[in-house]
């Protein structure tokens, strides 16, 4: 088996999304992921606009709105009071936030990720990484051991690879346990994240458009039942009856879980040839939909600076051993404020900003990175706008219409 240019730990949106930016740009990469077959599980489900706009970029945006729901309000409800709150921003393309399971959008980027080259090993449990860009895997063939120029931690909130590093992951675990359920209502509000705040805590509510919605609890009444007694569909709608202050209809539950949320971001984001990205590098609250697009945003700023050093020949002062550190320095930066607004409500709202692709941001650093709402901003072009078309191997940027 020839060694890859890059080895990414996890295909979940981050693995595969940073993938598919190397491949773009003819960097070999070898996806491994601990589980046998792809995931049906919705962990997350909101992309924001800014997403959206970056997945456009390489024409992926299209294919996920034909699978989702376009939810354009938040409808917070305060005992016999309701409000709406416009997700309706006209400086983006995309004016709501695209309500899709988790499932679908991992579908869509692993396909993508296949179709530039990347090779995807399933069932590669990843038990060991070094700083030199070997890792130790186990798998259905036994103990091996792959090396690459760089290794990227994709693998979730409890990444063996930063584990491996021996990075710490500093923060605080929330007190409050979390209840989610996937709920089939009576009267679902299929076109607005309906959303109950109440004297013993809150209740988010978003639609998947079926007939089904999540159901994000947070209840100071079951605050301390032990996370692996058994979640009912009778708990789950007593709190929410009492939450929202009427019975809203709970006719069935597909699936429940509570767990305890927490707040951290990785001491170190680099360590030698190894980097981190996605949850293995922040986690926050769940509440404002957060995490998954913060992941893929760490991918999208990643993957260009990260594909520099694996070319074969390189610009004169293209790349220099700094700029990787300062790639982790602007995901940082950008980070820590995510981790803290994810606890209050409302959440930041996303927003557009930067180039009309991360080709256009300038490899010498002369502009910061600025952060807005949650998503890292790249330098302002000095070159006219250009879009990025995706073919196996390389891209090629065309001017874009004005």
């Amino acid at each position: 088996m020839t060694d890859p240019d890059v080895i990414v730990v996890g295909a979940g949106p981050t693995g595969l999304m940073l993938a598919t930016e190397l491949a773009m740009r003819g960097i070999t990469c070898r996806v491994l992921e601990q589980r046998a077959h792809e995931s049906n599980l919705t962990r997350a489900f909101g992309v924001h606009a800014r997403t959206l706009e970056l997945l456009d970029m390489r024409d992926l945006a299209g294919p996920l709105l034909d699978q989702g729901i376009k939810v354009e309000e938040i409808r917070p409800t305060f005992g016999p009071t309701s409000i709406r709150l416009s997700m309706r921003h006209p400086e983006s393309r995309y004016p709501f936030v695209l309500i899709v399971p988790q499932a679908r959008t991992e579908a869509l980027l692993a396909e993508h990720a296949r179709d530039l080259g990347v090779e995807i090993v399933r069932g590669a449990t990843v038990t060991g990484v070094r700083q030199d860009g070997s890792v130790t895997i186990e798998g259905p063939g036994g103990r091996r051991t792959e090396r690459a120029q760089f290794v990227i931690g994709c693998d979730g909130a409890h990444s063996q690879v930063r584990q491996s590093l021996g990075v710490g992951f500093s923060g605080a675990t929330y007190s409050t346990n979390i209840l989610l359920a996937d709920l089939r209502l009576a009267d679902p509000d299929e076109r607005a994240v309906r959303t109950f705040v109440g004297r013993d805590g809150v209740v988010l509510m978003p639609p998947f458009g079926d007939g089904w919605v999540r159901a994000v609890v947070w209840d100071r009444r079951r605050e301390n039942v032990p996370l692996d007694e058994p979640l009912g569909i009778e708990e789950v709608g007593e709190s929410l009856s009492r939450l929202a202050g009427r019975d809203l209809g709970v006719r069935e539950m597909r699936w429940s879980t509570r767990f305890r949320s927490e707040r951290r971001q990785a001491d170190a984001y680099r360590k030698g040839r190894v980097f981190l990205a996605g949850d293995a590098a922040h986690i926050h609250s769940p509440l404002g939909a957060l995490g998954m697009n913060t992941g893929l945003q760490d991918a999208m700023n990643l993957g260009w600076k990260l594909a520099a050093p694996c070319r074969a020949t390189r610009r004169p002062g293209y790349w220099t051993p700094t700029k990787a550190s300062a790639t982790r320095s602007e995901h940082r930066r950008c980070a820590s404020p995510t981790c803290s607004s994810a606890s209050a409500w409302p959440p930041p709202r996303y927003g557009p900003s930067g180039p009309s692709s991360p080709e256009e941001c300038s490899p010498y650093p002369r502009s910061t990175p600025r952060c807005v709402g949650a998503s890292l901003a790249c330098p302002l072009p000095t070159r006219p706008a250009t879009r990025t078309t995706l073919t196996r191997g390389r891209a090629a940027a065309s001017p874009t219409p004005a």
